[in-house]
C-alpha cells in the first residue's frame, strides 16, 4: 500500500541553534560571543508538533509511511516556518 507524502506540509524552518565554546577568554568577549547567533536553515516535511517541539523528517517511505532522517526543534528555537509550495 502507497503512502502518500502529500498529507504532511513541506516547510522550510529556521531556527537559532544552541553553541559551545572550549577557549578561554574574558567575560567581554564570552559576551560578545553569546549575542551572536548561529541560524539554521532546514528543510522537511512537517510530521507534526507538540508542546515543546515541531518535528519534521526528509524522508519518507512509500510502502509503509514510515518516517526517515527526522529533527525536532524546540519552539523557543524557531525562529521562522514557512510552507513551501510543491507543483
Amino acid at each position: 500500500m502507497e503512502k502518500s507524502i502529500s498529507k504532511y506540509p513541506l516547510v522550510i524552518v529556521e531556527w537559532a541553534d544552541a553553541q559551545s565554546e572550549t577557549a578561554w577568554d574574558t567575560k567581554e568577549k564570552v559576551f560578545s560571543w553569546a549575542e551572536k547567533s548561529t541560524i539554521i536553515q532546514d528543510i522537511g516535511w512537517l510530521i507534526g508538533e507538540t508542546k515543546l517541539h515541531i518535528i519534521i523528517c526528509s524522508q519518507i517511505c512509500k510502502d509503509d509511511g514510515d518516517l526517515g532522517n527526522r529533527t525536532k526543534i524546540p519552539k523557543a528555537w524557531v525562529v521562522s516556518k514557512k510552507k513551501v509550495r510543491v507543483r
